[in-house]
């Protein structure tokens, strides 16, 4: 899975693929419910949607949201497989389901950011890494023609984001 991260970063998507396929057999065979299957189902996604037919990104991802749904729900895991799907919902055409999900991701994101520790750079680090669910969501819903609640969730990211600094003052 590692090797296939690598890979798609570097831009060999034929070595990506071969290495996704099997890690993706070894897991399943392996830990056919665990978090590591969801994880490479997820990156598997990734690689379809970022690449071949984003149609094809859908059956890996609703598997890794099945896996992580049975977890203990608010955390990133949870997270990426949804705002993946929403992209791919979104790419189809089907704004409101694609909104559904990225409202879905964002309140794991949110439980996630509850249970963050208070060093001087997690936080920062966190709302800079999750950015792009938050900007997604907001030009969704100004598409979907819902300014007031495109306002709202950049007000609530504009504010953590505040906060996080806050905490991390050597970003200040």
């Amino acid at each position: 899975l590692g090797l296939a991260r690598i890979e798609m970063t570097t831009g060999d998507r034929a070595s990506a693929r071969r290495h996704l396929n099997e890690a993706e057999r070894i897991l399943d065979r392996r830990t056919p419910q665990g978090l590591p299957l969801a994880e490479a189902l997820t990156t598997l996604g990734e690689y379809y949607l970022d690449g071949e037919d984003p149609a094809l990104a859908r059956p890996p991802l609703a598997r890794a949201a099945e896996i992580v749904a049975r977890m203990p729900p608010g955390t990133t895991l949870e997270a990426r497989p949804l705002y993946l799907m929403s992209r791919v919902e979104r790419t189809a055409g089907d704004l409101r389901k694609a909104g559904e999900l990225l409202a879905q991701a964002l309140d794991a994101l949110e439980s996630q950011r509850a249970l963050l520790g208070r060093s001087d750079n997690t936080h920062v680090q966190f709302s800079e890494r999750y950015a792009p669910y938050y900007l997604d969501y907001i030009d969704l819903l100004v598409e979907l023609g819902e300014p007031e609640q495109a306002f709202t969730v950049l007000e609530r990211y504009r504010a953590r984001a505040l906060l996080d600094a806050f905490l991390s003052r050597s970003e200040v």
